[in-house]
């Protein structure tokens, strides 16, 4: 008579247990009462044990011995390992039958036959389903932090701790613990984007589009790169994009490599994509949040790259993050001419000129320094533009303030600007710098920035805005008296400046014959402790675009608060670290002060419609782009909206309606107007503990992401597979408004 075959059950762990067929194996059971014992009980000398013997066994044997403490009975290890077996056991009970466990089985009965209450059993389970969830939760979370997205976004909190923890002094709640995993990371960039298409290094796919860079490309400037190496510069460099070799997606390989990984990339939790929506187990190799379809299309449209020959391209914000990539892809894609705006030209210029290919695309890059806060710049660039330029191919209207940041948040990088001359530049970092245009500020307005930022200078900590103007007054009078003829001599100068000798024989030119520019001009000179602004000494001033993010406004402005903004803390942009408590992306209506308002709505809102208007006869001169950079934040048609930050959703809203409203009529006339959402790709919630980090930091996409979402749909026009214009783009597709 033939076995019927072993049946087979599933572990909590997913794992197939293979169990014995009645016919060979007797079960182990237990009696209604839930008490552990056998048919059979024997003892070493072959008797026969019942449950009276037993009990009297457990009786003598507690009054002949006195209780003693667990570790002195077992160490922790042996408790480890019994733990350890039983719970094994416990998943093959069919197992208790062999001879081998007998002894095991006969202490089991002696040590647990105390009758187990409903209560410990619920207790017992509920531990058991803890365990189970941990170990779930341990294998997923190995899985994601093995995506090189996870693994960069991780490294960015990694070079904040590691910063904090050089702090001198700082109080122990201040630097947060780095695990055994961090003290390994490297803080420099992943190379993620080599790393992931290593495959096609031997065969890399070409097209007529498809410029292709290569990092070892030298020439004889190289060596002006490095020639610039003061302290002030070191402070400049930036986590770039390490994907200057551009590639096309192969899908064969990409299937192949994605089947071999599939069983060690699988989660034992479903995750939602943030893509398509749909759950899933098979996470992507380079995105946390995405299934391998989504993953590979957006890894696609990352790297995809047009020939941009013959397109003059301005890019508004292009100092850091997405505006910053978003340049990069469009110098590397062969683009005539690429103008960038920032509020801190020459820190931009710097940073631009670290890249590994810069001598390939540095002729075609302009760096133009203006503060979208400042509405008549704007209007004078935008005239100044029409002056200079044939025709403009691409507009990107990417400047944008998010969060507003105090005076503190940009102190160290104004300082950079103001105390650092032309002079003081490499020259391929000077001929990135055009000289034909800088910001004409208010002169009272810009003694109040250059106060304000003395006020803040690490040397000068007991010093306020009302003691600067009366510091040094026995030194200024000297040098008011020496500097008289100078003044008269050139009062009939049609240029209203001020020529100053100062001990270095210097000229330094103001915009007014004042008492406070004198005492200004005093801290460029001999005191050590005071800041010496050098860019006083350019014959242009190229920098007065920095000095607005120093005009106190708020309550906020007029101080320095080092717990909010430690000294020389950066992140992985090189922008100040902001440990502030709270911000204004938290707050409500009526939290949200009107400046900060009124400030979003004009460099949002104001200033990407006046270059879109005031530009328009050089964007008509032929086939045109207009994208304007937006967010989910302004759109209307969610079906739940958040409370907070509403004036920034007011400035996105009110962005989308420009494009909305005036994309077709721009569209007869060949210029097509997109909005673009540059998908989720930071977190801009406090950040105050970074050992508990929320999981909203660690969001799927990055800045080259979102700056590859802007440029899709001017690739998608230029190559013909589509034209789009009056519409909200999300994940590359349009989207409800």
């Amino acid at each position: 008579m033939s076995s019927s075959p072993p049946s087979e059950t599933i572990d909590d762990d997913g794992d197939v247990i293979h169990h014995p067929s009645n016919d060979n194996v007797q079960q182990s059971s237990s009696d209604d009462n839930n008490i552990n014992t056998l048919d059979n009980n024997i003892d070493n000398n072959n008797n026969t044990l019942d449950n009276n013997s037993i009990d009297n066994n457990i009786d003598n044997n507690n009054n002949n011995k006195k209780e003693i403490k667990l570790e002195d009975l077992l160490t922790e290890e042996e408790i480890e390992i019994a733990s350890k077996v039983l719970e094994k056991l416990s998943f093959h009970s069919y197992l208790l039958t062999n001879p081998k466990l007998s002894n095991l089985i006969l202490s089991g009965s002696l040590v647990f036959k105390r009758k187990i209450t409903k209560e410990e059993q619920v207790e017992m389970k509920r531990e058991q389903r803890k365990k189970i969830k941990e170990k779930v939760k341990n294998h997923d979370t190995n899985i994601l932090n093995g995506t090189l997205m996870k693994q960069k976004k991780m490294n960015e909190v990694h070079f904040l701790k590691q910063q904090i923890r050089m702090i001198p002094n700082a109080p122990n709640s201040e630097v947060p613990s780095l695990t055994l995993e961090e003290e390994e990371v490297i803080i420099e960039s992943i190379p993620y984007d080599e790393s992931l298409h290593s495959h096609l290094d031997n065969n890399p796919i070409t097209s007529p589009n498809i410029i292709i860079i290569n990092n070892n490309n030298n020439t004889n400037d190289s060596n002006d790169n490095s020639n610039n190496s003061n302290d002030n510069n070191n402070n400049n460099n930036t986590t770039s994009d390490n994907s200057t070799t551009t590639t096309t997606s192969n899908s064969n390989s990409n299937n192949s490599s994605n089947n071999s990984n599939s069983n060690n990339n699988r989660l034992k939790k479903a995750i939602r994509c943030y893509i398509c929506h749909e759950k899933t187990n098979q996470i992507h190799e380079f995105y946390h949040k995405m299934c391998c379809k989504c993953g590979e299309y957006n890894l696609e449209k990352r790297y995809q790259q047009v020939d941009l020959s013959n397109k003059i391209c301005l890019v508004t914000g292009g100092r850091i993050k997405i505006g910053y990539y978003t340049a990069l892809k469009l110098l590397r894609s062969n683009a005539e001419m690429v103008i960038v705006t920032s509020r801190f030209p020459k820190d931009t210029s710097i940073r631009y000129s670290n890249e590994p290919d810069f001598n390939i695309w540095k002729d075609k890059l302009k760096i133009y320094g203006i503060d979208f806060k400042h509405i008549p710049s704007v209007i004078k660039f935008t005239e100044h533009l029409l002056n200079i330029l044939p025709r403009l191919d691409i507009l990107i209207n990417c400047a944008a303030q998010t969060i507003r940041k105090p005076t503190a948040y940009y102190e160290h990088v104004a300082r950079f600007e103001l105390t650092t001359s032309l002079q003081d530049l490499s020259q391929n970092e000077r001929n990135l710098l055009p000289l034909d245009f800088n910001m004409e500020i208010n002169h009272e307005q810009e003694l109040i920035a250059l106060k304000m930022l003395s006020s803040m200078n690490v040397n000068n900590n007991n010093m306020n805005m009302n003691q600067l103007t009366s510091s040094n007054d026995n030194d200024n009078k000297s040098n008011d008296d020496n500097n008289k003829s100078d003044k008269n001599d050139n009062n009939n100068k049609t240029q209203s400046s001020e020529h100053i000798n100062n001990d270095n024989t210097n000229e330094i030119h103001l915009s007014n014959n004042t008492e406070e520019s004198r005492l200004l001009l005093n801290n460029t000179s001999n005191n050590k402790n005071e800041i010496k602004y050098s860019s006083i000494l350019d014959p242009i001033n190229i920098s007065t675009s920095s000095l607005i993010c120093q005009i106190p406004i708020l309550d906020e402005d007029k101080s320095y608060n080092e717990q909010s903004f430690p000294r020389d803390i950066y992140d992985v942009n090189q922008n100040q670290a902001d440990f502030r408590s709270t911000n204004s992306w938290i707050a409500t209506l009526q939290d949200v002060p009107v400046f900060e308002m009124l400030e979003v709505q004009t460099i949002n809102v104001t200033a990407p419609f006046i270059l879109t208007s005031k530009l328009k006869p050089l964007l008509i001169k032929g086939m045109s782009f207009i994208v304007n950079v937006s967010s989910m934040e302004g759109q209307f048609y969610r079906r739940s909206k958040g409370v907070t930050h509403p004036h920034l959703n007011m400035a996105k809203a009110s962005l989308n309606m420009m494009t909305r409203t005036s994309a077709s009529d721009y569209a007869r006339d060949n210029i097509y107007m997109t909005s673009v959402d540059t998908g989720w790709n930071n977190d801009e919630n406090p950040l105050t503990d970074l050992d508990n980090i929320s999981q909203t930091y660690f969001c799927p996409l990055d800045e080259i992401d979102g700056a590859a979402r802007i440029l899709d749909p001017i690739y998608q026009a230029i190559t013909g597979k589509q034209l789009y214009f009056g519409v909200f783009l999300k994940n590359y597709e349009p989207f409800r408004w």
